[in-house]
């Protein structure tokens, strides 16, 4: 396998406003894909993959469709179901913003019109990313903190 060395560091960390969203690589064949990642504790358990992404990158991805029987997805948005028929299974790694790298096995379900890249679910989450999304909520608390309190005043200040 031919994979980069080079270290993808999360966007949320600069971009506080972006919640739950990070960057993910998918590790290809030949090639990285980064990704837009919504960590979405609200999802159903299984992780997700836009068709629209997955179209448009088939050619590093086709290699690794699996057979699995279709799926049917509830849609919390459109109170709506979709039927899956394509999964993906494929490695994937994740850089924090305290530069821990961490590489996974993840499979996907591919899904017409989601927002983003990929939305990694609820058991993906407890499993393996935890510590990220502890760590995209406490740098999200920060920033609110900051815009919320002037530089001078803090909330430790006002209990004096």
């Amino acid at each position: 396998m031919n994979v980069s060395n080079a270290l993808h560091f999360s966007v949320s960390v600069s971009e506080p406003t972006r919640g739950c969203q990070t960057e993910i690589v998918i590790l290809c064949m030949n090639t990285d894909l980064i990704v837009k990642a919504m960590l979405d504790t609200g999802c159903s358990p299984g992780n997700y993959m836009s068709e629209e992404y997955f179209m448009n990158n088939i050619k590093a991805l086709q290699e690794f469709l699996v057979p699995c029987p279709a799926e049917r997805v509830d849609l919390a948005t459109s109170n709506s179901a979709q039927s899956i028929t394509k999964h993906v299974i494929i490695d994937v790694r994740h850089v924090d913003s305290r530069g821990v790298t961490r590489c996974v096995k993840l499979r996907f379900g591919v899904l017409e019109g989601l927002r983003f890249d990929v939305v990694i679910g609820l058991y993906a989450i407890a499993l393996n990313f935890m510590d990220v999304m502890q760590d995209l909520l406490t740098i999200q608390l920060e920033h609110q903190e900051h815009a919320l309190w002037p530089r001078t005043t803090t909330p430790n200040d006002l209990t004096q």
